[in-house]
């Protein structure tokens, strides 16, 4: 799936993944709903051409908590 992305959508990915784990760490922020994360999700790979369907969404974010800096995305596995 990374491979059929460009920059500019591997750094969208990369935002919307980032927003998630800061609300999920900062006590003062409202915890971004898994239902707006995947919406925004689906957004870019649609972009890319790539499956944008909650399995999709799912798979993503199975490979992104094996990255140390998103591991808090567990929550949204769990």
């Amino acid at each position: 799936m990374v491979n059929q992305l460009n920059n500019q959508q591997l750094h969208s990915i990369q935002q919307i993944l980032k927003n998630s784990v800061l609300c999920l760490m900062n006590d003062e922020h409202k915890i971004i709903p898994f239902e707006e994360v995947s919406r925004d999700l689906k957004e870019v790979l649609k972009t890319a051409d790539c499956p944008n369907d909650d399995d999709a969404v799912k798979l993503l974010l199975n490979k992104a908590v094996k990255m140390t800096p998103y591991r808090r995305l567990q929550y949204y596995l769990d």
